[in-house]
């Protein structure tokens, strides 16, 4: 699912609340982003997990004008994987997917500058909690 490629690309997900004083969002999304880090909390059944991935330089989000989003994970886990989403820019969140539609995540930008994208997503499934933070360069 997009929700899953896109964290652990990026990464994304539900709506989560945050103002833009809360980190530097004064570059611009578009252009070819290398995936560096994500690092995922999961709260379930009471349990918290962590898991870190960190991506090989390969692995890219790459934003463009037409408003869609190329992913390739970088062959993570044995598999190479790409996908193609649509994306748009609400003030300091992205939101990933079928714009018009459920079929959507969304994730808060914490920082976008002229090298540096750092993301923050966060859903809550029932009693589930997943939270993550992905980093991407230029």
């Amino acid at each position: 699912m997009k929700k899953l490629a896109f964290c652990l690309g990026i990464g994304c997900i539900y709506f989560v609340s945050c103002s833009k004083k809360d980190g530097n969002t004064s570059g611009s999304i578009q252009g070819k982003w290398i995936r560096e880090t994500a690092v995922d909390w999961v709260t379930a059944g009471g349990i918290t997990y962590k898991d870190t991935v960190s991506f090989p330089s390969t692995a890219y989000s790459e934003f463009r004008t037409d408003g869609k989003v190329y992913t390739y994970n970088g062959g993570v886990n044995g598999a190479d994987q790409y996908d193609t989403s649509y994306y748009e820019v609400k003030g300091n969140t992205i939101i990933i997917g079928n714009i018009n539609s459920s079929e959507r995540d969304t994730a808060v930008i914490q920082t976008l500058t002229a090298n540096k994208l750092s993301v923050y997503i966060k859903y809550v499934d029932l009693s589930d909690i997943y939270e993550s933070w992905a980093t991407f360069r230029k």
